[in-house]
């Protein structure tokens, strides 16, 4: 009983410890570095996390290492919470244990800043081809906008460039007569990427509407324009597939 109560007190003792450290933290984002409420509070949460799953384990709060941050990942993982939520969980713990290490404490100097979790890759999402139909068919009006939106999608669908290629494409870029489109890619390194019939269909309704008086402005010299006559941006294009998702309901 006696050696159960020592543990015991020693225990209080540690979670005392961690929350007057805890709070010091918050003091020190708070009128140290400026942060705002809403990191103050999430940061507080993620050591409140820390602080439950060490009481519960029977960890010393006071003193995450290799041996228990592993565990304390798992844990949270068993939870089902989200990857975002268990990095910027460990991101906090990290942050708390610096903060300790700079105000010069002899307990926080030999600790090692705790690993960050590996953030899994997304699988990008695929289109369907009943998707990709409704989407082009969504350019289906007679606006030069229609005519430039069906364009850039179904070079898209067709060519695979990357958004920065098709933003990038010049009048000289596009060869009718052999069907390529000739790009510049990362690193800038030059390709030629060969299209189909229906490309160039739409390539040459684009190039008659653009000719016959689409406001061009400072972009006379490129592909695409935006509804302002400027060059399009990745911006103005990730807007255009957003509103035509949109309108197909993909």
């Amino acid at each position: 009983l006696c050696a159960a109560g020592a543990k015991a007190d020693e225990g209080e003792l540690m979670n005392e410890q961690f929350d007057r450290s805890a709070d010091d933290f918050a003091d020190y984002l708070r009128f140290e570095r400026q942060s705002s409420d809403h990191t103050v509070r999430s940061y507080a949460r993620a050591l409140a996390k820390w602080r439950s799953w060490c009481e519960t384990s029977g960890a010393n709060p006071m003193s995450p290492d290799d041996a228990t941050t592993p565990r304390f990942i798992a844990a949270m993982r068993e939870q089902d919470l989200a990857s975002s939520t268990v990095q910027q969980t460990m991101a906090a713990l990290r942050s708390w244990v610096r903060y300790r290490q700079s105000t010069g404490s002899a307990a926080a100097s030999a600790l090692r800043l705790p690993a960050l979790p590996d953030k899994p890759r997304r699988l990008p999402q695929v289109l369907s081809d009943g998707e990709i139909d409704r989407l082009l068919e969504s350019c289906s009006g007679e606006s030069w906008m229609d005519v430039r939106d069906r364009t850039i999608l179904q070079i898209l669908a067709d060519c695979g460039l990357r958004a920065s290629e098709i933003c990038s494409l010049t009048l000289a870029s596009v060869d009718m007569d052999t069907r390529f489109l000739h790009v510049r890619g990362k690193g800038n390194k030059d390709r030629s990427v060969p299209f189909g019939a229906s490309v160039a269909d739409w390539l040459t309704k684009w190039l008659a509407v653009r000719a016959d008086g689409h406001p061009t402005g400072g972009a006379r010299s490129f592909l695409f324009a935006s509804r302002t006559g400027d060059r399009l941006t990745r911006i103005d294009l990730w807007r255009l597939i957003r509103r035509r998702g949109e309108r197909a309901g993909v």
